[in-house]
């Protein structure tokens, strides 16, 4: 890659003189595979007489449902888990190959066969050696006939804007070679040259309109290719777009360890999974290289990837996405086929982790994160455009140009260590979903942050801005672990010349001013309120310029203050996002600039109404 990494030696600084922390997974591997193998094993009972693994909230199997169940088991075997299951998991393999041939035979390609390959390989080595002799021989013959131009329905030269899916169908080719089941390297390698113009400065991998989940899918991937032991001509190359990608996700976790928001397939928890292998392919990397303190950030990001999604995983069933909604309501899933439902992203949640596990290098020690230490904002300026600020257990993420079918633009994300995420907001809400909302849509979408009356006396909302080509410029102003302060200006908005918006961020919390420019009659902070998860229900109340929120024993504040009088109101339309039912609450005044204070409190720590 020839541009320079924006963050070199950043993650470094900030590490430099961290005290120790209190490791969050004496476990180790364990809390891996704790969380994965009851997803398998629920799975297993799903299994029809012909070998496939029916979604129970579909009519028929996903796509990928199958493979992915047969990859996770083969991960679990390999770590020492759920091997009494091998009888189920051979005849899901059987019906998995059939499907693949059938579809190189007939030339009839589905979406799906791209993510074979791979989740067969992994379990392979497994389950040949426990299948009848005879059935064994002909996986072998079998798996040698098939090859890739045929049989894949993702490739470069058919679908150039379909990406993601032929990384996992190139690590697929590499494993089979690597088992002496096929010797298509040249197609491996053809496809990782044409992939890797798709990087951007930060490392990060670019899916159509930049979705966060297949920025990190991917890396995974090629993570998975070189702890497979690729050596070819790209080696370098790779090395170093991960290298780059994995010091930029250490910056845009959350203090709660979750992944970033932003575009489709989000919200599930593959994407904690795959931050969690990232960061053990990382931390193994670091040690080997003897660079000790970058290993055991790693270490410790990977194990806050893995607790941010326990308390749904956890639960008897399993929620495949942040939420509590019941699963056969999809409350959350993409609604562009059979690939975002219960089975198949729970069983890749599950492989991801025991494939963590089988990479984990226990010699490394927990030490302290980005997260950790605080004091630093990231911005994205291009490709993503994304803001990321953490300071004093709070993080922060602005979407300054949202994909209006996934997102809102605007402050759609506030976390503090030890508060439910979905409470201070985990993603913004937008009002045009592509994702699949049982709740009726509201007319606009919703994040923290502005609207403005102007001079005809209509109301703008910033939330409602954004899919490409909105006007904006970030200054970072201050970056100390105490404090860290940005301005975010947007140009170019409807009824009025500019909005200006300043973020401070410390452990007192999110201390904000809107500025409005032009004519403008009035000036309101709009901000979700969570209503409910799907399951557990929220309160709260109303008083003067303060809105207050109280769920699961924390609670959340927002004041506000400006030159007149700040009246505060509930509006009468909910919103609903991938994690959670909202109300919208509303401060406003006939100012053209507004102060607010957000802040989170956890727990059995007394709310405070003080002001600055």
């Amino acid at each position: 890659m020839d541009e320079p990494f924006p963050l070199e030696g950043r993650v470094e600084e900030l590490l430099a003189g961290a005290g120790p922390v209190e490791p969050c997974a004496p476990e180790g591997p364990g809390l891996y595979l704790g969380l994965a193998e009851p997803v398998v094993r629920l799975a297993a009972t799903w299994q029809e007489p012909s070998g496939l693994i029916k979604d129970p909230y579909l009519e028929s199997e996903s796509a990928t449902g199958t493979v992915r169940f047969v990859g996770a088991l083969g991960a679990m075997m390999a770590a020492g888990r759920c091997r009494d299951l091998a009888e189920v998991g051979i005849a899901a393999f059987e019906w998995c190959l059939q499907r693949l041939l059938e579809t190189q035979e007939t030339g009839r390609r589905f979406l799906g066969t791209d993510f074979f390959t791979k989740e067969l390989m992994v379990a392979y080595p497994e389950l040949a050696p426990r299948a009848p002799r005879q059935m064994a021989a002909g996986w072998q013959e079998r798996l040698r006939a098939l090859e890739p131009e045929r049989t894949y329905h993702v490739t470069l030269d058919r679908i150039p804007t379909a990406r993601n899916p032929n990384l996992y169908a190139l690590v697929g080719e590499f494993l089979r070679a690597k088992l002496d089941l096929g010797d298509h390297l040249h197609w491996v390698e053809d496809s990782l040259s044409r992939q890797l113009e798709f990087f951007t400065p930060f490392g990060m991998y670019r899916d159509p309109n930049d979705p966060h989940t297949y920025d990190l899918t991917v890396r995974q991937n090629l993570s998975q290719l070189l702890h497979a032991g690729y050596d070819g001509v790209h080696r370098a190359a790779v090395q170093e777009v991960l290298r780059r990608g994995a010091l930029t996700t250490l910056l845009m976790q959350s203090t709660t360890g979750q992944a970033p928001f932003g575009g489709r397939t989000n919200q599930f928890h593959i994407m904690e999974a795959m931050v969690a292998y990232l960061c053990e392919y990382e931390a193994g990397r670091y040690r080997e290289q003897g660079q000790q303190v970058l290993a055991s950030a790693f270490k410790r990001a990977a194990h806050l990837a893995a607790r941010a999604i326990e308390p749904w995983l956890s639960a008897e069933p399993y929620y495949v996405t942040k939420n509590r909604f019941p699963p056969e309501t999809l409350h959350g899933h993409d609604g562009y086929g059979r690939h975002s439902v219960y089975s198949v992203y729970g069983l890749l949640a599950a492989g991801l982790l025991a494939g963590a596990a089988l990479i984990a290098e226990q010699t490394v020690p927990e030490g302290p994160a980005p997260v950790d230490v605080g004091g630093y904002v990231l911005h994205l300026p291009e490709a993503f455009h994304k803001v990321f600020a953490t300071c004093g257990g709070y993080h922060l993420e602005l979407d300054t140009d949202a994909d209006p079918g996934y997102d809102a633009t605007g402050l759609g994300r506030l976390h503090r260590t030890g508060v439910p995420t979905e409470l201070g907001l985990s993603s913004p809400i937008t009002c045009t979903p592509a994702y699949i909302q049982p709740q009726p849509r509201p007319e606009h979408s919703a994040a923290l942050g502005p609207a403005w009356r102007d001079e005809e006396g209509d109301w703008q909302i910033l939330a409602d801005l954004g899919g490409g080509g909105l006007q904006c410029a970030v200054e970072v102003l201050r970056e100390t672990p105490e404090l860290v302060e940005l301005a975010v200006v947007y140009t170019g908005v409807p009824g009025c010349e500019s909005v200006r918006e300043l973020y401070r961020l410390s452990a007192e919390g999110l201390q904000g001013r809107i500025q409005v420019d032009g004519a403008v009659r009035a000036v309101r902070l709009r901000v979700p309120l969570i209503q409910t998860d799907g399951q557990r229900r929220s309160s709260g109340e109303v008083g003067p310029g303060r809105i207050e929120v109280r769920y699961l024993g924390h609670s959340y504040t927002i004041e506000a203050w400006a030159e007149e009088h700040v009246i505060p109101f509930i509006e009468a339309e909910p919103a609903a996002n991938r994690n959670a039912l909202y109300n919208i609450g509303v401060l406003e005044t006939i100012s053209s600039a507004l102060e607010y204070r957000a802040r989170l409190f956890a727990a059995g720590e007394p709310p405070t109404d003080d002001r600055p």
